[in-house]
């Protein structure tokens, strides 16, 4: 891999679509999935898409007040499931910063 794309694996550039990492995602699929053959008529790479995936240490997103910023909340860290997983921790979450009587965020949902 050359040092540019390096460079391009951690990164906060969503900019950026790197040839080199997309054309070493369909050789490896291919080494994975050989089963797969080769692609028909009409069928294969049409779309490429690149982002940032937000990632934490323990695997667990940050969901909860912000520490030190009162009033602000955040939801993120979802390792690339976001689009799945937001919405449930969303409809959850909401409730507690406007709940009376609730002063925190669950344990296991804090931000630190």
């Amino acid at each position: 891999m050359i040092e540019i794309t390096r460079s391009e694996i951690i990164s906060k550039n969503d900019d950026v679509y790197s040839e080199e990492i997309k054309d070493d995602t369909f050789t490896s699929f291919k080494k994975i999935f050989p089963q797969f053959g080769e692609e028909a008529l009409g069928e294969g790479h049409e779309f490429g898409w690149t982002g940032i995936l937000g990632m934490t240490r323990d695997s667990v997103p940050f969901i909860g007040s912000v520490p030190g910023l009162a009033g602000q909340y955040v939801m993120a860290g979802f390792h690339g499931h976001g689009m799945a997983r937001i919405f449930g921790c969303a409809q959850s979450y909401h409730r507690l910063p406007l709940h009376t009587g609730v002063s925190k965020s669950p344990q296991t949902g804090s931000t630190s």
